[in-house]
């Protein structure tokens, strides 16, 4: 495939994940056809599953995305000389991000469609998967720099760590009230404490 059209090609996958993403926000995941999907895109259900054949796909492919830009963000970390402080950075960032009430409700749709749809479950289950391998490979490499501490598990470490940001991402997202700078701010200074090497 020429550059050109690989790139209009993605382009047209992108406009169809944020069209998509529209009408899950909107209606649900349940809720949301792929004829509303079609009709957000303004494109024909011929056209359209040129690219996705279905809303499983769809999910599939925004978790990829989702998955890609976690990466992206662990490798830049790579060379700094304060690894530690550059990862409590990225948590405060990833914080703000998943206080985003439209992002939240994403997600929380997601999990509720995973509890009774096994092929969304499973995509769920592939993204968490390769989310906590990033994670819990830039924690050993802290480990190995003797930034955190040796003791802990890097995979455990990092589920939790997960675990808590999403569970707090949920809560902002539902009480609005909370101030979600504090809140960030609380969590990397669980996560200092959590991960501080012992003495």
């Amino acid at each position: 495939m020429r550059k050109v059209n690989q790139e209009r090609f993605e382009e047209r996958q992108r406009h169809i994940r944020e069209a998509a993403l529209a009408c899950f926000r909107r209606s649900g995941f349940h809720q949301a056809s792929m004829a509303d999907i079609c009709a957000e895109a303004q494109m024909s259900a011929g056209n359209l599953y040129r690219y996705y054949d279905s809303k499983e796909a769809i999910i599939a492919a925004i978790c990829e995305h989702d998955r890609q830009e976690v990466t992206e963000r662990f490798e830049s970390m790579q060379g700094k000389p304060d690894l530690f402080a550059a990862m409590l950075e990225m948590s405060g960032e990833a914080m703000d991000a998943s206080a985003q009430l439209e992002k939240s409700k994403f997600g929380v749709e997601v999990l509720s469609e995973a509890m009774r749809n096994e092929r969304v479950a499973e995509i769920v289950r592939r993204h968490h998967q390769a989310l906590l391998e990033v994670c819990a490979n830039a924690l050993a490499q802290a480990q190995a720099m003797k930034f955190i501490d040796p003791t802990l598990d890097p995979k455990l470490a990092a589920t939790v760590l997960i675990a808590a940001g999403e569970g707090l991402g949920f809560k902002l997202a539902l009480h609005r009230d909370l101030d979600a700078k504090q809140c960030a701010e609380t969590f990397k200074t669980l996560i200092l404490r959590f991960l501080r090497p012992q003495i």
